[in-house]
């Protein structure tokens, strides 16, 4: 997938900030980290980094990548909400110790410069606000939690603000294929729960129920099994040994009459299969799980 990078990404974010301002400077520079830069309703407004002009018109955005020299104007006819938010991709190191930026003529600290991870791609990315309303307002909320909240807020900021970055650069694309008609792992564990409350003499056996749910039992095996590690009958003798095990320690009820309100009409099969799974037989569980009498 073209855009599987942005899966990949867990923003931090450093400095939040807006104004708003007929004409706009922003002289020669660096910065150190990125920056998310909007732009509202009027005017036009031009980035310049390193030779390239980038032109960004009402309603638009622009990622400007750290370690560039880069200058900003703009052109309004009135009053234009400008905001910013600088971030890196992924969590880097603590930037107490890191200059924000850095005006010409001084020479920047390169070796302080917070590049992206490798995994993203080096372009310079602008482009439309989807919804700009939408997005001036969690970039509202972004700057009170960020700037005002506590700790705990401001790290919540980085959900927030991945949610700002995929709603500007991921493509809305198809739902995920999950292949169409057919019950995912999680639809087929949930039914064989439904299964395994039944006892087996009121139940139909695990292939033909499985195949009722609309595909082939073997299909549905092994998609149960690359997810669980287990078959569908492992996992359901499994969970009528967990109820065994809590009808042994809470009931005195016999081994045989839990077996055979389970759905075993074989005791003896029942007494193998819960040693299988416990390395014990029923009795010695019963034995051991019993409270001692004080002494």
């Amino acid at each position: 997938m073209q855009d599987d990078w942005l899966y990949r990404i867990s923003p931090c974010v450093n400095i939040v900030g807006r104004g708003e301002t007929s004409e706009w400077l922003d002289p020669l520079r660096v910065i150190y980290d990125h920056e998310l830069m909007c732009f509202g309703e009027g005017g036009r407004h031009r980035i310049e980094l390193e030779g390239t002009v980038h032109e960004c018109g009402p309603n638009s955005f622009i990622i400007i990548p750290p370690g560039h020299w880069h200058v900003g104007t703009g052109q309004g006819t009135g009053h234009t909400l400008r905001t910013w938010v600088h971030f890196d991709w992924v969590f880097t190191q603590p930037i107490r110790h890191t200059p924000t930026l850095t005006y010409a003529p001084a020479e920047p600290e390169w070796d302080l410069v917070r590049r992206a991870p490798a995994f993203v791609p080096a372009v310079v990315r602008t482009g439309s606000l989807p919804q700009p309303d939408a997005f001036f307002d969690a970039h509202r909320r972004l700057g009170e939690l960020f700037n005002h909240g506590t700790l705990r807020e401001r790290t919540a900021c980085r959900g927030l603000f991945l949610e700002m970055l995929l709603s500007l650069l991921a493509p809305e694309g198809e739902p995920v294929d999950t292949d169409r008609g057919s019950r995912t792992a999680s639809d087929i564990r949930h039914a064989l729960d439904n299964l395994a409350q039944r006892p087996f003499g009121a139940a139909p056996s695990i292939r033909t129920f499985l195949a009722s749910l609309g595909r082939s039992y073997d299909h549905q095996a092994r998609l149960f099994k690359a997810a669980y590690g287990a078959t569908p009958l492992q996992y359901v003798n499994t969970r009528r040994i967990e109820r065994a095990k809590g009808l042994l320690r809470e009931t005195r009820l016999p081994v045989a009459r839990i077996a055979e309100g389970l759905g075993f009409s074989d005791v003896v099969y029942f007494n193998r299969l819960f040693r299988k799974h416990t390395g014990t037989t029923p009795g010695a569980y019963r034995t051991r799980q019993s409270p001692r009498p004080p002494e």
